[in-house]
């Protein structure tokens, strides 16, 4: 009888979020012991799960901070600058690639892919801040 209490909590406390709409669970990724991904599709996986968890961070930090900076508290301006600096400097760096590639004579559409995911999200930051 405690058992069938426990898994009934266990799955109520995890389908009850899901289901009112919150947060979603992050994708799971198979792992060896030695913390490797599995297969060839390790680098898919790995950019879903930064795509997830970035959704997870813009999440948050709009239920903490809202929608703009106006009424914001002082932590979540200053959150929001150093995220645009740190994704600036990643930008800049991923520009540094493409331009690297092409010299090359490499293919750089996923680079060009992730530049302009990059540029939408720092947009996205800086018009938060009214900026």
């Amino acid at each position: 009888m405690k058992t069938l209490l426990a898994v009934t909590v266990a799955v109520f406390a995890i389908s009850v979020p899901i289901a009112l709409g919150d947060t979603p669970p992050p994708p799971s990724i198979q792992t060896t012991p030695s913390g490797q991904t599995q297969g060839s599709q390790g680098a898919g996986n790995r950019v879903q799960l930064i795509k997830a968890r970035v959704q997870l961070i813009e999440q948050r930090f709009v239920k903490r901070c809202g929608t703009d900076s106006s009424k914001a508290p002082q932590q979540c301006i200053d959150f929001a600058k150093k995220a645009a600096d740190r994704l600036g400097t990643l930008d800049s760096k991923v520009q540094g690639l493409i331009a690297k590639w092409q010299q090359a004579g490499k293919d750089v559409a996923p680079l060009t892919k992730l530049d302009t995911a990059l540029q939408a999200l720092i947009a996205k930051i800086h018009t938060w801040l009214g900026t």
